[in-house]
């Protein structure tokens, strides 16, 4: 049996990963972490959007759990992200919430200015 080095065994885990992500099952949709995370100023959120739903959002919300900001997802299906600009929010942690039909599908969280 061979004997991998350090590289080759984190490439396989990388490759490992990325195929389990390309190959999910796309019924299902998704919310990724957001990048760069803590961050100042903007970041990107990504998702994959599953086709058979009629309303998609993605609601960002302060620690108070007050509603921030909204995207409307509605007329996209499939894979892509948002910039989220936060020049006039404070410090701070915020989550954000994958909704599709009203219903919450996944939440993560994102820290401004850490």
């Amino acid at each position: 049996m061979a004997t991998l080095t350090t590289r080759e065994a984190t490439c396989f885990a990388q490759q490992k990963i990325e195929h389990s992500i390309t190959t999910k099952d796309k019924s299902e949709s998704i919310l990724y972490q957001n990048e760069p995370n803590p961050f100042n100023n903007t970041t990107t959120i990504r998702y994959f959007i599953n086709n058979s739903f009629n309303n998609s959002t993605i609601e960002v919300y302060d620690d108070k759990a007050q509603l921030v900001q909204s995207f409307n997802l509605s007329t996209f299906s499939g894979q892509g992200s948002i910039e989220f600009n936060t020049s006039n929010l404070k410090k701070g942690t915020y989550s954000y919430s994958l909704k599709e039909d009203g219903k919450i599908i996944q939440t993560k969280k994102l820290l401004l200015g850490y």
